[in-house]
């Protein structure tokens, strides 16, 4: 394969070597590790790389492969990534355009969500924050870190709702009796 051209790329697993043992045949970190194996690949600049991408794997790779077909159409994590940098440099209106976009490639960002709406309430724009906030609580969790996600989104979504009934001297306005 290698005389017709073809870049081979091989990855691990989260946790593969670690304690405790790897996820095995957990599709979604698998095919994540994929696809990141191919987008630092075609950074190699000498490389030259098409675009176009085959995903070949036995026994677990063969999961892997699947699950790659599955996920590459949804899996953003560039824009997430970046809109994190861009929130850290203190640019929140191109964070929010990557948090925008990475939700647009995918309604389950959960990540880019609650980025999202942490910039909403910095900018004390709580009712759309709340939107957010929500959505992340509705999905239904695929892993251990939707899990985590959804149980912090319902902890602020309920500090939100209880300082929604506060008026400026801290006391219970009468609106939330």
């Amino acid at each position: 394969m290698l005389d017709r051209g073809w870049a081979i790329v091989a990855t691990d697993y989260v946790g593969l070597g670690a304690s405790p043992p790897h996820p095995y045949l957990v599709g979604r970190p698998e095919a994540r590790s994929v696809l990141d194996a191919v987008r630092a690949a075609r950074t190699l600049r000498p490389a030259h790389l098409a675009p176009k991408t085959v995903v070949w794997g036995h026994s677990q790779g063969g999961g892997a492969a699947l699950w790659t077909g599955i996920v590459a159409p949804s899996y953003a994590p560039a824009l997430t990534g970046r809109g994190r940098v861009w929130r850290k440099k203190g640019d929140d209106d191109k964070a929010m355009a990557d948090f925008d976009k990475a939700i647009a490639l995918d309604e389950r960002s959960i990540e880019s969500r609650l980025a999202r709406a942490d910039i909403q309430l910095a900018r004390r724009n709580q009712d759309a924050a709340l939107v957010d906030l929500k959505r992340v609580v509705d999905l239904k969790p695929r892993d251990l870190f939707e899990v985590l996600a959804q149980t912090a989104a319902k902890a602020k979504i309920k500090e939100l709702e209880r300082d929604t009934c506060r008026d400026g001297s801290g006391q219970r306005d009468a609106r939330c009796l």
